[in-house]
């Protein structure tokens, strides 16, 4: 068994490792002002399921990104589930002191009010990691996901919460729990909650096209519409379409949106050919 091939499972398992050390440590850091830990959530799920994926080319810079395109998403998801939490919880403790038949008829509904927070907050974290959407999009989403895939939000539940009681309930190895939350314990979790989501979420993925094949298709029609295209792609360019972000932000030429796509086919279409 070779130890330096990057295919060895040692090696793998070393790398999975470090990244979850890591994310879990700059999560901790980036918790520090509570109102961001809606934040640091997304990033590190975002972190977590790149290392399931098997493309996490550093976790630090990859953390930071998704702390800073997902911030402004997670920081109101975060401080509405701190809001309706607060009130939930305060409403469930006056009702358990409370008496007749409405007080305990009000005091269920409100734990079932505050169960479908939790399972909302299970799932509304790694959504907004793995997908771009309205925010809205994003929390019909969440619960769609988690009431269509129901024993994986029990397993996810389990998997979060259950933790979590141990070091609340046992005092006397909450030094230890401490040590494993403070290294490892949020990458962990976040880590074995991905790799469940992540079996239903690459279906609502798109696929990925493999370089070698666009570079063959490139091959193929280079001959055929070299010409034509070029000449779309440089009329398009020149008629003022203005790219940022990775979006039409300003299309002046009534032929802009049918040149565009083309352009970067035949800009690659061209170079092969004049090879």
């Amino acid at each position: 068994m070779n130890l330096l091939n990057e295919d060895n499972v040692v090696h793998v398992f070393l790398n999975k490792l470090g990244d979850i050390v890591i994310a879990n440590l700059l999560f901790i850091l980036c918790c520090i002002p509570v109102i961001t830990i809606g934040p640091s959530l997304t990033a590190l799920y975002h972190c977590m399921m790149r290392t399931v994926k098997g493309n996490n080319n550093g976790t630090t810079k990859t953390f930071f990104r998704a702390f800073k395109e997902n911030f402004k998403q997670s920081l109101i998801i975060w401080l509405l589930i701190l809001a309706a939490g607060t009130m939930i919880i305060l409403n469930i403790r006056f009702l358990l002191h409370a008496e007749g038949s409405a007080a305990h008829m009000l005091f269920y509904l409100s734990v079932g009010v505050l169960t479908l927070l939790i399972i909302f907050t299970l799932y509304i974290f790694p959504v907004i990691a793995t997908f771009a959407n309205t925010l809205g999009a994003l929390c019909r989403n969440a619960f769609l996901l988690a009431f269509m895939h129901f024993p994986t939000t029990i397993a996810i539940a389990v998997i979060t919460i259950f933790p979590l009681y141990m070091t609340y309930l046992d005092a006397k190895l909450q030094p230890l729990y401490a040590c494993c939350w403070f290294f490892f314990g949020f990458g962990l979790v976040a880590f074995i909650n991905s790799m469940l989501l992540y079996r239903f979420f690459k279906k609502l993925l798109p696929p990925e096209e493999d370089i070698s094949l666009l570079w063959w298709k490139a091959w193929e029609n280079c001959y055929l519409f070299r010409y034509s295209i070029f000449r779309y792609s440089i009329f398009a360019f020149q008629s003022g379409g203005n790219l940022r972000g990775g979006k039409h932000s300003e299309l002046r030429s009534p032929f802009f949106p049918l040149a565009l796509p083309l352009s970067g086919h035949a800009i690659l279409s061209y170079a092969v050919g004049m090879c």
